[in-house]
């Protein structure tokens, strides 16, 4: 009977195999490289673990299986065929890599290294039929016994001295020809080999002592009594590293299920699955049924009691949700009452019969009026809306909004109106509320604080505008009058430097070069605070623009520079945008200088891309330069914050500043991503809302 045994014991064996073993003389190298394949031989006849196809190629399980761990391992392999002696001799001289199909034995462990089990099979004795005088292995005394030259039965019977008359075939399809024929007592052999040779040779007159049912092929099942050859693959002595990688190979194939596709391809023809009778079965029925019954017996009765048990918790379980849920109907009317009466905005609760049951705090504090002076919705109307005429549009237009809401289960619209309050003061409120069932809950919005704090605005916004004018013209004097004695300054050093530059000392033009440096500084400080002033105070000028010839625009302004460094500078394609055309040069220009300038690579490299981020386009400028410390990346934002000093580098601690104030005019934010010595890059966003098709 096939037994189907899982492989989990055979992989854990398999593990203590396969562990690397140090390589003697193998050239397992080159067969890695793909310079050679690996080389093999099957058998001539040896079915179902080695046949000859009639090409003349190698086939069987053995084979098949040793092509299938070979490609697990992603090498190669040939085949050639001969016999089993030869093969084997081939084998010992190292003109063969590896034999898929080698029966273990203490003797030839002597001459080859061999990889795990993948199959036992256990041998039997075959006789001619009528032949009862041979029924064990110690029958065969004194008897003429066929056996395959060199074969692992070969070796049994010489090392168990069976018999001393020992006839050597060159394949068993030669044994098993001759016992049929008449000659000679026996053939000892694999049993699974000898009935496909039976088979194969339509020989009816040869018989088994054994019986195929008890054949057990796969690894570390449980042996039979007598002869028995554990398969395996074989390799030269001492190849231990080829072993490593079949060993690995083999219970690869074992763990994805490719074993047992070719098991089943070559065995499962030939093994019938046993008979069972029907007392057997019985017998397993009612073994299996009477303790089922007692289970079942018993689960009905735990099943009861469980069920009694659970009804009885529902029942308390439902009792003290009750009495929870009138302790938290109480705790949320008392809860209501106090948020009613602590609300910030005046509220009114007025049942179906037109009575008001409570206003808060608020209430009274805004209108003045208390429960006691209006008890009823009419006692309201009468003393809020005074003028009969406007009076009666208020409560037609209040019982209409009521009855929608209520008809459409809605909040009652908000509607404006003119409340005198009880000192006589007119104010402006909104009035909406809820309809909870036939009452409402009113709630009324003073507008009068609103409407002055609009009045306050629009004075704020005049101011607002003026400031803005007063700084616009401080801008024009600073670009004008304040420049102007500075470069008549630095204009009269110059001259001076170049007048008496004989009568100057090396100090005398020291404090003159200082002097005129000092004053180009202040006139860049100058210009940077100008053009921050101006992104604050000039309208943004926002039209269609292709952020890809901004771009181009900063580099042609760049190119000295650019070609001074060598600087390698690439962008992908920008979309069109509406933005201020002369904030956006200004923008990347700031970030493309700095990439350049704070860069001691020998080949500065930047790069701009764009990506959609959400419902804005973000933007960046990514370059290999000096890197920026972590801890400073807010602080670079600032106004006139600098990490290093003007020897190292130039500037005037605006330029970042600059580029903020850009970006957040754009609705729009900025970051840095950078370590020190990293590199840095630089992202800001645009919405996309202004994005042009």
């Amino acid at each position: 009977m096939r037994l189907r045994i899982g492989s989990l014991l055979f992989c854990m064996s398999l593990a203590l195999v396969i562990m690397p073993l140090p390589s003697h003389s193998s050239d397992i190298s080159a067969v890695h490289s793909g310079a050679r394949p690996l080389q093999s031989a099957g058998e001539l006849d040896y079915p179902p673990f080695a046949v000859v196809l009639p090409d003349g190629s190698a086939d069987g399980f053995s084979v098949e299986l040793l092509k299938a761990v070979v490609q697990a391992m992603g090498l190669k392999i040939e085949f050639t065929v001969g016999p089993w002696h030869h093969i084997k001799q081939k084998l010992m001289q190292g003109e063969l890599d590896v034999l898929p199909l080698v029966s273990y034995s203490r003797d030839r462990d002597r001459e080859f290294d061999f990889s795990a089990s993948y199959m036992r099979l256990h041998g039997t004795v075959f006789v001619r039929k009528g032949d009862t005088s041979i029924q064990s292995e110690a029958d065969l005394k004194g008897r003429e016994v066929l056996v395959m030259k060199g074969d692992n039965a070969h070796e049994y019977a010489v090392q168990n001295g069976l018999t001393h008359t020992l006839i050597l075939t060159e394949n068993y399809e030669e044994a098993m020809t001759l016992l049929s024929s008449g000659q000679h007592d026996a053939v000892l052999m694999l049993q699974l080999v000898g009935f496909q040779l039976l088979e194969k040779l339509n020989i009816k007159n040869v018989v088994s002592i054994g019986s195929i049912e008890e054949t057990n092929l796969k690894p570390a099942a449980k042996p039979l009594s007598g002869y028995e050859q554990k398969f395996c693959f074989a390799v030269p002595e001492g190849h231990k590293e080829l072993l490593a990688i079949l060993n690995e190979g083999l219970g690869i194939v074992i763990a994805n299920g490719t074993y047992n596709e070719i098991y089943d391809k070559w065995f499962g023809p030939i093994l019938p699955q046993p008979l069972v009778s029907w007392t057997r079965i019985a017998k397993y029925l009612v073994s299996i049924l009477l303790p089922l019954l007692f289970l079942v017996a018993v689960l009905g009765i735990w099943y009861l009691k469980r069920e009694i048990a659970r009804k009885t918790r529902d029942l308390r379980k439902e009792i003290e949700e009750r009495k929870l849920t009138e302790l938290t109907l109480q705790k949320s009317e008392t809860k209501f009452r106090t948020l009613f009466h602590v609300a910030a905005i005046p509220l009114c609760y007025v049942n179906h019969e037109g009575i008001i049951v409570d206003v808060n705090i608020k209430f009274t504090q805004v209108f003045g009026y208390t429960l006691s002076d209006i008890p009823s919705l009419a006692d309201w109307w009468e003393k809020a809306y005074p003028d009969p005429v406007y009076r009666q549009w208020v409560m037609d237009t209040w019982e209409k909004a009521v009855k929608e809401a209520r008809d459409a289960q809605t909040n009652i619209e908000p509607i404006e109106y003119h409340v005198t309050c009880k000192n006589g003061e007119v104010k402006e409120v909104i009035i909406s509320g809820t309809a909870i069932q036939e009452d409402f809950l009113a709630t009324l919005i003073d507008l009068t604080e609103r409407l002055k704090m609009e009045e306050i605005l629009k004075k704020t916004l005049v101011d607002l505008e003026r400031s803005n004018a007063e700084l616009q013209q401080f801008a024009y004097v600073a670009s004008h009058d304040l420049q102007e004695p500075l470069r008549a300054a630095v204009g009269f050093l110059q001259l001076i430097e170049s007048r008496y530059a004989g009568q100057l000392d090396e100090k005398g033009h020291h404090y003159i070069e200082r002097a005129v440096a000092a004053g180009h500084r202040m006139q860049g400080l100058i210009n940077d605070l100008l053009s921050l002033s101006r992104v604050n105070t000039q309208a943004l000028v926002l039209e269609r623009t292709d952020l890809n010839e901004i771009v181009q625009a900063v580099l042609e302004n760049l190119n000295p520079i650019i070609q001074e460094k060598k600087a390698r500078i690439s962008y992908a394609p920008l979309p069109l945008l509406r933005v201020d055309r002369n904030q956006m040069v200004s923008l990347f220009q700031n970030l493309l200088a700095n990439a350049l300038k704070y860069n001691h690579d020998q080949i500065p490299e930047i790069e701009i891309r764009c990506e959609e981020e959400g419902e804005s386009c973000r933007f960046y400028v990514r370059d290999n330069g000096i890197g920026i410390d972590p801890q400073f990346h807010d602080r670079i934002f600032m106004i006139f914050q600098r990490l290093h000093t003007r020897q190292e580098y130039s500037g005037t601690g605006i330029g970042l500043a600059l580029c903020k104030k850009i970006v957040e005019r754009h609705n729009g934010c900025i970051r840095v991503d950078s370590r020190k010595g990293e590199g840095a890059t630089f992202s800001f966003t645009l919405p996309k809302e202004r994005s042009v098709e």
